[in-house]
């Protein structure tokens, strides 16, 4: 049902460390966000839902103005 949806991907933590990953203060490889990066590699619907989500705000917005 549509008010089980999750407002949120990543976790507070997870958030952390992809900024720490994207600033290049931590690398791929750094252990601490090894098992993040396999999950997103292996979860292709999650992919998916990120791009239709993306595509449903441009639209929503599109909408609106």
């Amino acid at each position: 049902m549509w008010w089980n949806m999750r407002s949120y991907i990543f976790t507070d933590h997870e958030r952390t460390l992809i900024r720490r990953l994207l600033n290049g203060e931590i690398d791929v490889k750094d252990r601490a966000i090894h098992v993040l990066i396999s999950r997103v590699k292996l979860f292709k619907r999650l992919s998916e839902d990120v791009e239709l989500y993306l595509r449903l705000r441009e639209a929503i917005s599109a909408s609106s103005t």
